[in-house]
Protein backbone atom coordinates (compact mmCIF):
# COMPACT_ATOMS: atom_id res chain seq x y z
CA UNK A 1 0.00 0.00 0.00
CA UNK A 2 1.15 3.41 -0.71
CA UNK A 3 0.43 6.45 1.03
CA UNK A 4 0.60 9.92 0.06
CA UNK A 5 1.30 12.48 2.58
CA UNK A 6 -0.77 15.50 2.39
CA UNK A 7 -0.49 19.12 4.38
CA UNK A 8 -2.78 21.82 4.37
CA UNK A 9 -5.34 19.94 2.46
CA UNK A 10 -3.06 20.28 -1.44
CA UNK A 11 0.78 19.82 -0.21
CA UNK A 12 2.27 17.21 -1.20
CA UNK A 13 5.09 16.35 1.63
CA UNK A 14 7.17 13.89 -1.04
CA UNK A 15 6.74 16.14 -3.72
CA UNK A 16 8.00 19.38 -1.72
CA UNK A 17 10.77 16.85 -0.64
CA UNK A 18 11.94 16.32 -3.89
CA UNK A 19 10.97 19.97 -5.40
CA UNK A 20 13.94 21.16 -2.48
CA UNK A 21 16.38 18.58 -3.54
CA UNK A 22 16.42 16.19 -0.34
CA UNK A 23 15.10 13.53 -2.00
CA UNK A 24 14.80 11.54 -5.67
CA UNK A 25 12.52 9.44 -7.17
CA UNK A 26 12.77 5.72 -7.60
CA UNK A 27 11.93 4.89 -11.39
CA UNK A 28 9.44 2.54 -11.64
CA UNK A 29 7.63 1.18 -15.14
CA UNK A 30 4.43 1.93 -16.32
CA UNK A 31 2.58 -0.62 -14.77
CA UNK A 32 4.15 -1.19 -11.50
CA UNK A 33 1.92 -1.60 -8.78
CA UNK A 34 4.30 -0.06 -6.40
CA UNK A 35 4.53 3.16 -8.32
CA UNK A 36 2.65 6.08 -6.75
CA UNK A 37 -0.16 7.85 -7.97
CA UNK A 38 1.63 11.33 -7.48
CA UNK A 39 4.38 9.57 -10.08
CA UNK A 40 4.04 12.33 -12.75
CA UNK A 41 4.17 14.92 -10.38
CA UNK A 42 7.07 13.73 -8.92
CA UNK A 43 9.45 13.52 -11.53
CA UNK A 44 8.47 16.80 -12.81
CA UNK A 45 9.34 18.22 -9.15
CA UNK A 46 12.81 16.11 -9.61
CA UNK A 47 13.54 17.56 -12.94
CA UNK A 48 13.10 21.27 -11.60
CA UNK A 49 15.76 20.58 -8.68
CA UNK A 50 18.54 19.03 -11.13
CA UNK A 51 18.12 21.85 -12.88
CA UNK A 52 18.17 24.70 -10.53
CA UNK A 53 20.84 22.62 -9.11
CA UNK A 54 19.41 22.09 -5.33
CA UNK A 55 20.32 19.97 -2.87
CA UNK A 56 21.68 16.42 -3.75
CA UNK A 57 21.78 17.87 -7.14
CA UNK A 58 24.42 20.42 -6.81
CA UNK A 59 26.88 20.63 -9.07
CA UNK A 60 29.83 22.77 -6.65
CA UNK A 61 31.32 20.09 -5.53
CA UNK A 62 31.16 20.66 -1.77
CA UNK A 63 30.40 17.79 -0.10
CA UNK A 64 30.20 17.11 3.64
CA UNK A 65 32.89 14.44 5.08
CA UNK A 66 32.25 12.38 7.72
CA UNK A 67 34.63 10.52 9.71
CA UNK A 68 33.85 7.16 10.59
CA UNK A 69 34.87 6.52 13.92
CA UNK A 70 34.64 2.76 14.20
CA UNK A 71 38.07 1.32 15.23
CA UNK A 72 41.15 2.34 17.23
CA UNK A 73 42.75 4.54 15.91
CA UNK A 74 40.67 7.07 14.28
CA UNK A 75 38.89 6.82 17.51
CA UNK A 76 42.13 7.66 19.23
CA UNK A 77 42.44 10.91 16.99
CA UNK A 78 39.21 11.98 18.34
CA UNK A 79 39.44 11.19 22.00
CA UNK A 80 41.35 14.28 22.62
CA UNK A 81 39.49 16.78 21.42
CA UNK A 82 36.29 15.14 22.33
CA UNK A 83 37.90 15.41 26.23
CA UNK A 84 39.18 18.92 25.99
CA UNK A 85 35.64 20.17 24.79
CA UNK A 86 34.16 18.43 27.88
CA UNK A 87 30.05 18.57 27.03
CA UNK A 88 29.69 17.85 23.15
CA UNK A 89 26.29 17.43 21.31
CA UNK A 90 25.32 15.27 19.14
CA UNK A 91 22.81 13.83 16.77
CA UNK A 92 20.96 10.05 17.65
CA UNK A 93 21.11 8.63 14.38
CA UNK A 94 20.38 5.21 15.39
CA UNK A 95 19.14 3.03 18.24
CA UNK A 96 20.29 -0.48 18.17
CA UNK A 97 19.36 -0.87 21.69
CA UNK A 98 18.87 0.58 25.40
CA UNK A 99 22.60 1.24 25.82
CA UNK A 100 24.07 1.50 22.20
CA UNK A 101 23.54 4.22 20.31
CA UNK A 102 25.15 5.50 16.90
CA UNK A 103 26.07 9.68 17.25
CA UNK A 104 26.55 12.37 14.75
CA UNK A 105 28.53 14.92 16.22
CA UNK A 106 28.43 18.23 14.03
CA UNK A 107 31.56 20.16 15.48
CA UNK A 108 33.75 16.87 15.21
CA UNK A 109 31.57 15.91 12.02
CA UNK A 110 32.32 12.29 12.42
CA UNK A 111 30.23 9.21 13.38
CA UNK A 112 30.56 7.17 16.51
CA UNK A 113 28.89 4.28 18.37
CA UNK A 114 28.22 5.47 22.08
CA UNK A 115 27.34 2.47 24.71
CA UNK A 116 25.87 3.61 28.13
CA UNK A 117 27.48 1.80 30.78
CA UNK A 118 28.27 2.17 34.73
CA UNK A 119 27.03 1.05 37.61
CA UNK A 120 23.69 0.78 38.81
CA UNK A 121 22.84 3.41 41.43
CA UNK A 122 19.59 3.09 43.71
CA UNK A 123 18.49 6.54 44.25
CA UNK A 124 18.84 9.23 41.05
CA UNK A 125 18.51 13.10 41.69
CA UNK A 126 16.73 15.42 39.02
Amino acid sequence: MILNVIIDCCRNVAEALVLKGLATVVRHGNNDDARSSCYDALKSAEEKASKSGKGVHTKDGKQLRVTEVSDATRAKTFLASLQRTGRVEGVVEFVSSGSRVRLYIPKENCLCTFLLAGKCQKHYSF
